[in-house]
């Protein structure tokens, strides 16, 4: 029998340097991947790849890798060379399901008490150090560009930097084709290679790169070493753990070092730099931009979109509140007979008397901007309100 791998809960193994539930939701393609079509041998490549990715230790995958050595798949018979397991393969699971495999099943069962790796923070041990933290987007373009080397080795990144044996000047992936790529298509220049030119990035050029990356990253189910380079090659890429992943990671990076900005996930606006809010208010804008079952689903995403866009103008956030304004007055009855009959009233009212609906000489204007931030969050949660109050009416949204 092959030793558990599924180590104490405080040891450094069950460090996740990944999300716990992009982990599980991988971990469970892989454990449903085993066919007789595939092979042990793409089985191996698929797990061994994620425990190396997914966790802070890499003795969890090479504990995995010895143990598939010592406990190799037993009955690899081919469906011609035995009848019975072509009419029935669960009779025969030995190499479906071997022993090494059932290590990733029990990683899966207890990742609840597996913990996340804390994000980063540099060691403020001179003075030099603490001049360089005090610029934080300055310390964060850095971290940006060791992630953008990162997923390019990993093989992140194949339209972009595909991997081949072929090492010359002018094959795609070279630091030359990738610079040509970047600014035919996304007009950007001087970003690559990241880590020899981050030291040179201005603001927006460095925001757009981060944007644009996020569009390629595709993450690779499949690695193995490549014996004619000595290098890694990658198959299987999939786009939405790879965002997943690569969005985690940026925002992690930029909230370490107070970067008022993240990478939306959902909504009309994903892939694209917004302005960071309360986490609570945050959650929520994010939650209802994802949804379907909520009011007129598409203003709701139009309004969050507009709200917390990167550079948002106080015109932009009045009609962010506005759209939402519509979608409860359309709901006005449903407000009035299940919540107080007058005060239901105080909502509307405050629209009216500012700015925010009309544009009349009797509404007050130039109020200070951030009223507009809170009647926004007001609205938007006054949506979630009505969504809930027709679920539990059971009437579509």
């Amino acid at each position: 029998m092959v030793g558990s791998l599924a180590v104490s809960v405080a040891g450094e193994s069950w460090t996740l340097a990944w999300p716990r539930e992009l982990f599980v939701s991988e971990a469970k393609v892989v454990l449903s991947r085993r066919s007789l079509a595939d092979g042990p041998q793409m089985v191996f490549e698929r797990a061994h790849w994620l425990l190396g990715e997914a966790f802070v230790d890499a003795a969890l995958a090479e504990g995995f890798a010895e143990a598939w050595r010592r406990d190799p798949p037993k009955g690899s018979l081919s469906p011609m060379q035995n009848p019975l397991r072509a009419l029935s393969p669960k009779a025969y699971p030995e190499w479906l399901y071997p022993g090494p495999l059932q290590r990733v099943a029990e990683l899966v069962e207890h990742s609840a008490s597996a913990t996340e790796r804390p994000a980063w923070r540099p060691y403020h041990h001179d003075e030099k150090m603490l001049d360089i933290v005090s610029t934080p987007w300055v310390m964060a373009r850095r971290e940006v560009a060791e992630l953008i080397d990162e997923v390019a080795h990993r093989g992140y990144l194949p339209s972009l930097v595909p991997v081949s044996c072929d090492t010359s000047s002018d094959t795609p992936g070279s630091a030359d084709a990738v610079k040509e790529l970047l600014a035919t298509h996304a007009d950007l220049f001087g970003v690559w290679p990241p880590l020899e030119t981050f030291r040179d990035w201005a603001e927006q050029p460095f925001y757009g790169f981060v944007e644009f990356l996020y569009d390629q990253v595709r993450r690779p189910r499949r690695a193995w070493h490549c014996g004619r380079c000595e290098s890694l090659h990658f198959a299987e890429h999939v786009m939405a753990p790879g965002r997943r992943l690569y969005a985690w990671r940026i925002n992690r990076i930029f909230a370490a070092y107070g970067v008022p900005l993240r990478l939306a996930e959902v909504g009309d606006d994903a892939g694209r730099l917004v302005a960071t809010s309360d986490p609570v208010l945050g959650e929520l804008a994010e939650s209802l931009a994802g949804r379907e079952d909520v009011p007129m689903p598409a203003r709701v995403r139009h309004a969050v979109k507009l709200y917390r866009a990167r550079g948002a103008a106080r015109e932009d956030k009045r009609s962010a509140a506005e759209t939402l304004y519509t979608i409860v007055e359309e709901h006005r009855a449903l407000v009035k007979a299940e919540l107080l009959p007058r005060e239901e009233g105080a909502f509307f009212e405050l629209a009216n008397r500012f700015d925010i609906r009309h544009r009349q000489g009797d509404q007050i204007s130039g109020y200070d901007e951030a009223f507009l931030d809170w009647y926004f969050w007001l609205a938007l949660a006054t949506v979630d309100l009505i969504s809930h109050l027709l679920q539990r009416q059971g009437t579509p949204p």
